[in-house]
């Protein structure tokens, strides 16, 4: 049996556990939002006027495309939080949720795992010199399709 490096990890299970992970995480806090956290946050003076701005925002984006919102906001840091909870307060259908969340997953799994992998061995730099990088970049690039998603937007 070949032996690995210490500290290597094997990319198709990091990525599957990725996706895994991402998946149940965004369906858990879905469907506390869509069955009953919703509810429960207007009991409470400050949870009440969170909950009241986040249906602001929601009425605001307006016809906003459900399905490349909820794939591509995961990208940017944050996102995968505030796309879950705000599916679910929206009432996004399960399906749709499912389906779209199952995608982002992998694409996001995909991103993740590949940027660590390219960062670490292009770099060959310490791990946290690596994780750096590879976090700054994510989050350009996410700015990055932010913006592009934003003038697009504007400009239909």
């Amino acid at each position: 049996m070949l032996s690995r490096p210490r500290g290597t990890a094997r990319s198709p299970l990091a990525l599957a556990l990725a996706a895994l992970g991402s998946f149940l995480g965004e369906l858990a806090v879905f469907l506390l939002f869509k069955r009953r956290l919703a509810h429960l946050m207007d009991r409470w003076s400050l949870t009440s006027k969170i909950h009241a701005g986040i249906r602001r925002a929601l009425e605001r984006a307006g016809r906003t495309p459900t399905y490349g919102v909820i794939i591509g906001l995961r990208f940017l840091p944050g996102g995968r939080l505030v796309l879950s909870a705000g599916s679910g307060i929206a009432d996004i259908p399960t399906r749709t949720f499912v389906a779209c969340s199952l995608l982002g997953s992998v694409l996001w799994a995909t991103w993740t795992v590949g940027l660590g992998y390219v960062t670490g061995q292009t770099t060959r730099l310490p791990f946290w010199v690596s994780s750096l990088l590879g976090l700054a970049v994510g989050v350009l690039v996410g700015a990055v399709l932010g913006l592009v998603v934003t003038r697009r937007r504007r400009a239909s």
